[in-house]
């Protein structure tokens, strides 16, 4: 979320999928309305990358399948969605470095507006042709 709201309220929760892969979720409410949700997944040991690589492929693949290519590289995620329909905004992010990990994210249009901004002056590129 961008900013800080009044009735904001934050919950962590931590996992471990195997030896080879831990997580965290986060999830931001607003009053009863959950504002964003964040999956992080980071790997471990050796060919890190490679695995965090192949579960990357794996999301990207399946929200391509239901939103399309997406924009690339918009401000700091790799791949972002909006679907102004349901009124999300949705990345998808991969790191190297500091540590191999994914970051996918879906934020309530309402809390995403500076994400909306940058969406909508990238469409208007598009259109222009630059």
């Amino acid at each position: 979320m961008e900013e800080t709201y009044q009735s904001e309220q934050g919950y962590t929760l931590i996992f471990q999928e195997d030896d080879r892969f831990s997580g965290i979720f986060d999830l931001d409410f607003t009053g009863d309305a959950l504002a964003n949700f964040r999956a992080q997944l980071f790997a471990k040991g050796l060919f890190a990358f490679g695995k965090i690589n192949k579960k990357y492929d794996y999301v990207l693949e399946f929200m391509m399948n239901k939103y399309g290519k997406g924009i690339d590289k918009l401000h700091v995620y790799d791949k972002t969605w909006y679907d102004e329909n349901e009124g999300l905004v949705i990345s998808l992010r991969k790191l190297k470095w500091p540590r191999r990990s994914i970051s996918f994210t879906i934020t309530a249009e309402d809390f995403a507006q500076s994400a909306i901004y940058l969406i909508r002056a990238h469409e208007l590129e598009q259109s222009q042709g630059y």
